[in-house]
């Protein structure tokens, strides 16, 4: 989690959604920009992005986010061959089927 997550995770139980959301994209595109749409931490963010969204039900919103944390982590993982982090992959994979399912 990124400075710009963190302080975002402490937004969202004031009910500041709409400045939880700017540092939340905020933290999204440092990301992108310094460590690539296909790094871990990028995917690390999308998941945080993706229970923001949860928690202020814009499922939608929150699907895009874990299918795209889903593919970096399954792809990080099966490049380097960690199955004990596997776990990330299995919870990405989680949340897209709860929102599915709903």
């Amino acid at each position: 989690m990124t400075v710009y997550g963190i302080m975002a995770y402490l937004l969202v139980p004031k009910g500041k959604m709409e400045e939880a959301m700017y540092l939340y994209k905020s933290s999204l595109f440092c990301c992108m920009k310094v460590l690539g749409p296909n790094h871990i931490q990028t995917a690390d963010c999308h998941m945080d992005f993706g229970q923001f969204y949860l928690k202020w039900d814009k499922r939608d919103q929150a699907l895009q986010h874990f299918e795209q944390a889903y593919t970096v982590y399954e792809n990080f993982f099966v490049k380097k061959r960690q199955q004990k982090n596997s776990v990330l992959t299995a919870d990405a994979a989680m949340q897209v089927a709860n929102i599915m399912e709903e």
